[in-house]
């Protein structure tokens, strides 16, 4: 027996988001379907406010730096640890943090990362701690 997955439409996905049917929940929605993903812990978040701290000292005016926010795409709204963007037509780079423990959700994260058309030069960053 094969199994299919409902695709979400970046609409529905709103709707959802707006009715409060996900609140309190660690999830995403990545090309189209709502990944749960692991709960950000106290190394992930220090390092995470570091990051960010530096980028924007040496990025300030060029970019705006994101952090832990919703980019929305044509049918995944990612929450990237760090964005670094010039809204709304241009995302330059985002990422997230791992640990060595992350969950198989990066596969996705991997696959939208390289994959959407309105990414310029993407890197999609591991970062391990």
């Amino acid at each position: 027996m094969t199994l299919t997955t409902y695709k979400w439409s970046i609409t529905e996905w709103h709707e959802l988001v707006d009715f409060g049917l996900l609140e309190g929940k660690s999830v995403e929605f990545l090309e189209g379907e709502i990944i749960e993903v692991s709960p950000e812990g106290v190394e992930h978040s220090y390092t995470n406010s570091s990051i960010v701290k530096y980028l924007r000292s040496i990025l300030n005016n060029i970019a705006e730096i994101q952090e832990s926010h919703p980019i929305t795409l044509d049918n995944s709204e990612p929450e990237p640890d760090v964005a670094i963007v010039r809204l709304p037509e241009t995302i330059y780079l985002f990422f997230w943090l791992k640990t060595l423990a992350f969950s198989d959700g990066m596969k996705t994260r991997q696959g939208l990362a390289g994959s959407h058309m309105r990414l310029k030069p993407l890197l999609l960053l591991n970062v391990f701690f």
